[in-house]
């Protein structure tokens, strides 16, 4: 039987990793022994913030390495399933916001993070004011879990204004929002 939390060794903060934190478990380099777990944790600082974090586990056999990966895989489905997580996201960016480190932020954070989860990303960057609104009113909904905006409010203002304009807005405004600050002053 295995435990599903696990505890960081005191160098790495000492503290338990919750299941609902991790985004994937992999394998490390070939013939290591490795399964790396990647989450998304607390910053503990008080605030909604999180930081990045990779915990290794270091098995002694092939056989028990394989038993990890595949438990806390199967764990880790569970956890999605219950979550609702989703795994095609529409992703709207606007690269002039934020002093125009959006892309860079979207890029060298998240992107990552969601390649690595297995999520599916479509990814369209705005082009001038109004864009999204066009963009969100003919979008087709069925083939997304999820909206994302990495921008200021002024996209995520633009992205109700279009899904409010569909046919189908009563069913369209239901579909799940995140909005990654990118702004001049939320990013």
């Amino acid at each position: 039987d295995i435990s599903f939390c696990v505890h960081v060794l005191p160098e790495n903060g000492g503290k338990t990793l919750a299941l609902k934190d991790v985004f994937a478990v992999s394998r490390g380099p070939v013939n290591s022994r490795r399964v790396v777990v990647h989450a998304c944790v607390p910053t503990g600082d008080g605030s909604t913030r999180r930081k990045i974090r990779e915990v290794t586990l270091i098995c002694p056999t092939d056989t028990e390495t394989d038993a990890w990966l595949n438990a806390l895989q199967t764990e880790l489905q569970t956890v999605c399933e219950e979550y609702q997580r989703p795994k095609r996201i529409f992703v709207i960016l606007n690269p002039f916001s934020g002093k125009r480190r959006a892309r860079a932020m979207f890029e060298r954070y998240i992107r990552p993070m969601w390649t690595l989860a297995g999520i599916q990303i479509t990814l369209v960057e705005t082009r001038y004011s109004g864009h999204t609104e066009e963009v969100v009113s003919t979008l087709d909904l069925a083939q997304y879990d999820a909206v994302a905006t990495v921008s200021g409010d002024g996209v995520v203002n633009e992205y109700v204004n279009g899904m409010l304009k569909r046919p189908d807005w009563e069913e369209a405004i239901r579909m799940p929002l995140g909005v990654i600050p990118g702004g001049t002053g939320n990013g």
